[in-house]
C-alpha cells in the first residue's frame, strides 16, 4: 500500500516563493478551526488537540481501506490589532 503525502504530491501548494502569487488547487476537503484570542492559551490548545484526534481518526479508518495518507503540518492564519496589542 502506498502512503500518499499531500505535502510532496502538490509540492507548490506548500512552498513559498519570493514573489507572492496566485495558485488555482484542486477541490479539497480540509479540517480546521477558528477562533480568537491567546494562541498559546487553553482554549487553541483544547481545539488543536481535537483537531489532531479527528485527523488521525481518520487516517486510521483510510488506512483500513488501504488508502494511507501522511496527516499534513499544522498552517496557520494569524493577525492582530496593532493599535490595541503591545
Amino acid at each position: 500500500m502506498e502512503k500518499i503525502d499531500l505535502t510532496k504530491k502538490y509540492k507548490s501548494y506548500y512552498s513559498a516563493k519570493e514573489t507572492p502569487s496566485v495558485l488555482q488547487i484542486e477541490k479539497a476537503h480540509y479540517l480546521s478551526i477558528c477562533g480568537t484570542g491567546d494562541p498559546s492559551g487553553k482554549e487553541y490548545g483544547d481545539r488543536l488537540r481535537a483537531l489532531f484526534s479527528v485527523a488521525y481518526i481518520l487516517k486510521f479508518e483510510f488506512k483500513a481501506q488501504q488508502k494511507d495518507f501522511t496527516v499534513a503540518k499544522l498552517e496557520g492564519l494569524w493577525w492582530f490589532d496593532e493599535n490595541s496589542t503591545k
